[in-house]
C-alpha cells in the first residue's frame, strides 16, 4: 500500500500545534493525576507476574511430546509457563472469563505477588473489516447494541466481581480497529464496504468509547488503545490521523484523555523492536532507504522508533505523560540462519535494504498472515526503559492468523483470505503481486498451527535456551 505523504516537516508542525493546543475539557491537565489513577500502579506489569495460560501452555506441551528431535522439544517446554493474553473474540468466550481470572487468583495465591492478566476485547460488529475472516456481529443487524449488552457488560460486571479485587487486568481494547479504518477508508485504493460501513455509521469509534468507559469504571482493569504498528500505520499522513482518532474516542468518555493507561502496538504483527543496520535518514548511492519497496515511505524502520514517536504526540495532545506502551513481541524475533549479522555493502537501495533488515517478510503492509520465517520476540517482563510498560506476548505464539490453503480443484470457502494461502499472490506495493509468504497447513482463525509454533521457537530471537538436565520441565513430554 502506497499511501499519501506528507513532509517530516509538516508531520513536526502538525505535532508542534497539537501541543499547544488546549486539552480536551474532560483531559487530565498538567500531568496531574486523576484521582483513579492514584490508587492503582502506574505500570500494572511492574513487579507483577504475568498470568500463565494453562489452555496455550497445553497446547505448547503436546506439540512438544511430538517433536522426535529433543532439543526442540525441551526448547519448546522452556516457554511453555510464559505469560500470553486472553483473547475474547465472540459473545460465547465471555463466559469463559471466569476459569481464567479463578485461575489468576489460585497463581497469585500461590506465588505471592500481584498477577497481571493481558485481555484482548475483539468483537466489534464488523470486526477486521477489510478481511474475510467474518465476524459475529453485523452493524446492519442491531450489532452495536448487541455488542454493548452482551459482550462489554457481561465482561466489565466480571471483572468488577469481589473475589477478583486484588487482579490487574490489562485489557487492550479492539486491536486493529482503528488502523484498518485508517487503511481502508476514504480516498486508499484498498477501501472496503464493511470498513466504510463502519466509518459512515460511527460503529467502531461508538463501540470503543462504550468499552473503554464501561472497563474504565472497574478499578483494576488498565485500558489500552491500539495504535497499529510502523507496518501498517508508519507514514506522516497516517500518524496524524490516527492521533486525531484517538483523542476524540478518548474524550467521549467520562474519564476524558486522563482514563487511558497506555497504548498497544504491533499487536498480531511482526515488525522488530530494532533493526540495527537500517536508519531510514540514510541514502545509499544517493537513494533514501525510506523510497524501497520494503519500507515504502514509511518513517520507522522498527517498532521502537514508532512508539516512541506516537507516544510522545499522543502526550503532546493531552494524554497523561505517563501512559505506556504494551508492546507484542509473540512474533517479531526473526532469529534462525536467515538474520543478518551486518549490514549489506551493496550499492543497490533495494539490495541494501533486504540484506540488512531482520523482519525477512516480503513486505511490510501486505504480508501479515501465518508468516514464514518469524520467530518469537522478546520475553514478556516489564519495561525497563521509560515510556515502556512491557513487551508482551498479545498474540498467543501458534494461533493461526487465519485459514487459506485451498486443495486444486476445491472451491473457495466463505472465509478463504488470499493473504493466508501459500499458493497464492497478493497485490503489493507499487502495483505489484507477490506471494503470500504464508506458511501451508493453517488452521481457521485462533486455531492450533503446530507448524507455526514450531518454528517460532526455532527462530527466537533471543535464542530459546534449552533447560538445564535436571530442572523442572527438562524432558518433560505432558502436562
Amino acid at each position: 500500500m502506497v499511501m499519501p505523504r506528507l513532509s517530516t516537516a509538516l508531520l513536526a508542525a502538525a505535532v508542534m500545534v497539537a501541543a499547544s493546543a488546549p486539552a480536551p475539557a474532560n483531559a487530565r491537565s498538567g500531568g496531574q493525576p486523576s484521582p483513579r489513577a492514584t490508587e492503582r500502579a502506574e505500570n500494572p506489569y511492574a513487579g507483577a507476574a504475568g498470568y500463565r495460560n494453562a489452555d496455550w501452555a497445553a497446547r505448547v506441551m503436546e506439540t512438544a511430546a511430538g517433536t522426535a528431535d529433543p532439543v526442540a522439544a525441551a526448547r519448546m517446554t522452556a516457554v511453555a509457563d510464559q505469560p500470553t493474553a486472553v483473547w475474547l473474540r465472540s459473545i460465547s468466550e465471555v463466559g469463559g472469563l471466569r476459569r481464567h481470572l479463578d485461575a489468576a487468583v489460585a497463581q497469585q495465591s500461590r506465588e505471592g505477588r500481584p498477577v497481571v492478566l493481558t485481555l484482548v476485547l475483539h468483537n466489534l460488529p464488523n470486526r477486521e473489516c477489510g478481511r474475510r475472516a467474518g465476524s459475529e456481529l453485523r452493524i446492519t443487524d442491531d450489532g452495536l447494541a448487541r455488542y454493548r449488552t452482551e459482550y462489554v457488560d457481561p465482561i466489565a460486571a466480571t471483572l468488577a466481581a469481589p473475589e477478583y479485587a486484588g487482579l490487574r487486568i490489562a485489557a487492550v481494547v479492539e486491536p486493529e480497529s482503528i488502523s484498518r479504518l485508517i487503511r481502508f477508508t476514504g480516498p486508499f485504493p484498498d477501501a472496503h464496504q464493511d470498513c466504510e460501513e463502519a466509518e459512515r455509521t460511527g460503529a467502531y469509534a461508538d463501540g470503543i468509547a462504550y468499552a473503554l468507559e464501561r472497563l474504565q469504571a472497574v478499578r483494576t482493569v488498565y485500558t489500552y488503545l491500539d495504535i497499529g504498528s510502523a507496518a501498517t500505520l508508519g507514514w506522516e499522513v497516517t500518524q496524524i490521523e490516527l492521533l486525531d482518532r484517538l483523542v476524540a474516542i478518548a474524550a467521549r468518555t467520562p474519564a476524558g484523555l486522563g482514563g487511558v493507561d497506555g497504548f498497544a502496538s504491533n499487536v498480531a504483527d511482526y515488525v522488530p523492536d530494532d533493526e540495527p543496520f537500517i536508519d531510514l535518514t540514510a541514502t545509499i548511492a544517493g537513494a533514501s532507504l525510506r523510497w524501497t519497496r520494503f519500507y515504502d515511505w514509511t518513517l520507522y524502520a522498527d517498532e521502537t522508533d514508532y512508539t516512541t514517536a506516537i507516544r510522545a504526540a499522543l502526550v503532546a495532545r493531552g494524554f497523561d505523560e505517563r501512559v505506556g506502551i504494551l508492546t507484542d513481541t509473540s512474533r517479531n524475533g526473526w532469529g534462525g540462519p536467515a538474520r543478518p549479522t551486518a549490514p549489506s555493502r551493496s550499492t543497490s537501495v533495494d539490495t541494501y535494504a533486504n540484506e540488512s533488515r531482520m523482519d525477512r517478510r516480503l513486505t511490510r503492509s501486505y504480508h501479515w498472515c501465518n508468516q514464514a520465517g518469524a520467530g518469537l520476540g522478546a520475553r514478556p517482563a516489564a519495561g525497563t526503559v521509560p515510556g515502556l510498560h512491557a513487551y508482551a506476548w498479545i498474540k498467543p505464539p501458534g494461533e493461526s492468523d487465519g485459514w487459506g490453503e485451498v486443495p486444486a480443484g476445491a472451491p473457495r470457502p466463505e472465509h478463504y483470505e488470499q493473504y493466508c494461502d501459500p499458493n497464492t499472490s497478493v497485490p503489493c506495493c507499487r502495483g505489484s503481486a507477490w506471494r503470500s509468504n504464508a506458511l501451508p497447513g493453517a488452521p481457521p482463525a485462533g486455531g492450533w498451527h503446530r507448524e507455526q509454533f514450531v518454528q517460532l521457537v526455532a527462530n527466537a530471537y533471543p535464542p530459546v535456551a534449552s533447560p538445564p538436565a535436571g530442572s523442572p520441565g527438562a524432558g518433560k513430554r505432558g502436562r
